[in-house]
């Protein structure tokens, strides 16, 4: 039993990192997911590195990543434009994964697929009722949030960090902690864990993420003075500042901004994005005093919208980031 219950920790990495044991529900979504193969071709295909342009050099900690030699969507769309052969396009050239998708595409019937909307249709509905099964994961994950986060209702009734979980186990996605950091929070200072999705690269902190945490209790203090005094400087001169107006407010003064800032915050609060406003004493109360690290919020006018700004580079949190990963927004038609 101890050896059926260790095997089926090391086969589901994802949900381990809870210190929870995957149930038959669980372990029956995974292998429905990887029935439908959804994110791997339906045949023997090339390896990482195999069939590829040999200047396109995977990194050995990120293996799923596009090389800057291979063709976009568009190049390839040009190439097979200009091609003398139109039905003969230089799959070759592109990532295994792509070049299958285009090929699946363009002859669904060279893989035994006749109707494309239909096997699609299927292929959602197959996907839709294994991840309706994990509801009750959902539930049991999502009740591990920190208190902290719970208030972020909108957000958390969109999560389905089983799904996710499943999911990573499924295709053997490299960043097993995602759904972890769903439920707990992702780390946004400090030395950020490799998702092993991206390039090598990232930044180096300027400042030692401990150091920047024993700082945190002087540091609240002194921004809740400078805040403090530059409000009420602001509303002596003007105690009542009209409200913004979009497409018509072009400039505001300190004691507008001051009040926008504080009513997007409030517009916030009732999307359910974040907590309600609250003082110094009440946070600490809540997290734990010198736990947090205040991150002044300020406004500005741009292109005629009122945009709230958090300035992470004053409150030196962007300082003590660390990273061993270069974050890439790739193009919808990256691989």
């Amino acid at each position: 039993l101890l050896a059926l219950i260790l095997f089926a920790m090391s086969a589901n990495p994802a949900l381990s990192r809870f210190d929870l044991e995957p149930d038959p529900t669980f372990l029956a979504a995974v292998a429905s997911f990887r029935e439908l193969r959804i994110f791997e071709t339906p045949f023997p295909r090339p390896g990482p590195s195999e069939g590829l342009p040999a200047s396109w050099k995977p990194s050995s900690e990120a293996p799923w990543k596009q090389g800057d030699e291979l063709l976009s969507m568009l190049d390839f769309l040009q190439r097979a434009e200009d091609s003398s052969v139109p039905s003969s396009p230089p799959f070759s050239e592109l990532h295994p994964d792509f070049a299958f998708a285009c090929e699946f595409v363009a002859d669904p019937a060279k893989f035994g697929v006749n109707d494309l909307v239909a096997w699609r249709a299927n292929q959602m509905s197959r996907f839709a009722k294994a991840a309706a099964s994990l509801e009750p994961w959902n539930v049991k994950l999502l009740a591990l949030r920190p208190a902290y986060l719970v208030t972020m209702d909108k957000i958390g009734r969109q999560l389905r960090p089983a799904v996710i979980a499943a999911l990573t186990d499924a295709i053997v996605w490299p960043d097993q902690k995602l759904a972890f950091f769903m439920v707990k929070g992702f780390p946004a200072t400090g030395n950020l864990p490799n998702s092993h999705c991206f390039r090598a690269g990232g930044v180096e902190a300027s400042i030692p993420f401990d150091k920047l945490m024993e700082s945190n209790f002087t540091w609240s203090r002194s921004l809740e003075r400078v805040i403090s005094a530059t409000a009420r400087a602001a509303f002596e001169l003007e105690p009542h500042p009209p409200a913004f107006v979009k497409g018509v407010t072009s400039t505001l003064s300190a004691a507008g901004r001051l009040r926008t800032a504080y009513e997007r915050t409030l517009e916030e609060h009732e999307a359910h994005l974040c907590s309600a406003p609250m003082t110094l004493a009440e946070l600490e109360a809540s997290m734990g005093r010198g736990f947090a690290r205040l991150i002044p919020r300020s406004c500005i006018i741009q292109n005629g919208k009122a945009r709230v700004i958090d300035n992470a580079r004053r409150s030196l949190t962007n300082a003590a980031l660390s990273t061993k990963e270069k974050l890439v927004c790739c193009h919808a038609d990256s691989p």
